[in-house]
This record gives C-alpha cells, structure tokens and sequence, in this order.
C-alpha cells in the first residue's frame, strides 16, 4: 500500500503508530495461520518509507488465498478489540527494538543521515519517547488506520507462473475486494473510472541474455553471484514431482562440476523453483 506522501506529512506520534501496525498485524496472524506456516509459506508486513509492504512467499495455487487472509487483518476492525493484548506485544517488542538500537552506534548514525535526508522523518530516541511516555492505545491506532487507507494506493507485484488473467484476478478479489479495501484506498475510483487496471507484464527474455553489475566492493577480490533460469509452463502435479526428482539427480553433479572440476566459485548449486 503506497503511502510515501502521507507518512511524509505524519509527526512522530503517528509514525509511531505506523511503526507499530506491522507487529500488530502479524501477531494477530501468526495464531491463526498455523495451516500456512506448516506448508512452508512465509509472509512478512514491513512498515516502510514508501507505504505498509505485504509480501507472501511460496507455492503458487495458496499465495492468493494467504495475501486475502492478511489483508482482513488490516481492513476487518471488529477483530481489532478481541486483540488488545498484541497491540501491547506490539509495542512492547517496538521498545525492546529501539533501546538495543541505542547501544549500536552504527545504526544511530545511520538513523541520524535517515533524519537528514529524508523530510518528515523522525530520530529513534523520537520514537522510543514517544512508545514510552504517551499511553498510546488501539483507539489511536485504529484511528491512525483509517486515515492511513484512505491516503493509500493499492500496488501488487506478482512473480511466478501466473498469466495476465491470474494477476488481474488476483488483484482484484484478493486485494481489492477484501473487506472492502477498494472502498477505503484513494486508487481504486481511477480503476473503475478507466475500467481497466494498468498491468505490466514480464517474461523471461527470449533468446538468452545477460545482464553484468559492477561490484561495489573495491577493497578485495570481487564476488559475484549468477543465477541462470530455466522458465516452464503451468505444471500439473505429476510434472512437479518429476521436476523435483531431476533437481536432486543433478544437484550432485552439478556441484562436483562447477565447484570441483571448475572451481567456478565456492558455493555452486541446482535448485527447483515453482514460483520464480
């Protein structure tokens, strides 16, 4: 969710209070979403500069439903009073947080050329005052919420075997008609008025390319990280499996070439992928 220009305009309390949704979120999702985290699906919500990122991983078929499930947390505020207790986990963990960063002087320094460059920004010691000193509540927060969304622009980034159809579908139920999202966002009015939601579509190019990044590091020998893709169609279970299979029959290989033989670089490896 975009928010870059209102968090700009926000004071410390109520970048507090942003600072202190994401934990929230996820504590009331953790418990309830024990299904997701037994599969192997991760999701994080991270509270940035530029808006609130929700980002969910994994295989492709329960991604949809996992971001719907996230996403109620956010917009389902009758859940919010049942949960009072992890608004004050949240806050305390935000605490915790901000006093270890107090002992490291490197992320201190790092804070202060945050507060310098970007306008609006607020110091850590702003923050851990703030968290400490005024009873902020699940009231402020809600109200917070409200005037948050209504200042937000719903963007998805979707990567893996989904086609153009998929990703419209997935933005469209998943995300803005999730508990009404699409009537609290400031974007949604532009998608209905053009009755078209603006899509960007990438494969991987065709014939082969390479792309080569000067290192940062000019101080020792440079390292380098390639990573060579093989894009396949939408598989059947059957078809999964089997690719599995032949990842594990040359992964050995694999790495007795390219590391033993070749000596091309001190990790090399083979892996399987159904969603990149």
């Amino acid at each position: 969710l975009r928010t870059e220009k209102f968090n700009s305009q926000n004071n410390a309390r109520n970048q507090a209070l942003y600072k202190i949704l994401p934990g929230f979120l996820v504590n009331m999702a953790t418990s309830k979403l024990y299904d997701a985290n037994t599969a192997g699906l991760t999701y994080h919500i991270t509270a940035k500069t530029e808006g609130l990122l929700f980002t969910v991983k994994g295989v492709s078929d329960p991604l949809a439903k996992l971001m719907a499930n996230l996403l109620s947390y956010l917009t389902n505020e009758d859940d919010f009073e049942k949960n009072s207790q992890h608004f004050e986990m949240a806050k305390e963990a935000l605490i915790k947080k901000y006093r270890t960063l107090l002992l490291d002087s490197k992320a201190l320094a790092h804070d202060l050329r945050i507060n310098y460059l970007i306008e609006g920004s607020s110091l850590v010691l702003d923050y851990l005052h703030i968290l400490e000193n005024e009873n902020l509540t699940l009231s402020d927060l809600k109200s917070f919420l409200k005037e948050l969304l209504a200042n937000a622009e719903a963007v998805c980034l979707i990567q893996g075997n989904f086609t153009n159809k998929d990703a419209v579908e997935i933005y469209l139920k998943s995300i803005l008609e999730n508990y009404n999202l699409e009537n609290r966002i400031s974007n949604a009015e532009d998608f209905e008025a053009q009755n078209k939601i603006p899509l960007n579509c990438l494969k991987l190019a065709k014939p082969r390319q390479l792309l080569k990044v000067n290192s940062f590091n000019t101080r020792t020998s440079d390292n380098h990280y390639v990573i060579k893709y093989y894009q396949y169609k939408m598989e059947t279970l059957k078809l999964d499996c089997l690719h599995e299979i032949f990842c594990d029959i040359i992964s050995e290989p694999c790495f007795d070439e390219l590391r033993t033989k070749k000596q091309l670089g001190y990790i090399a490896f083979a892996s399987y992928k159904n969603s990149y």
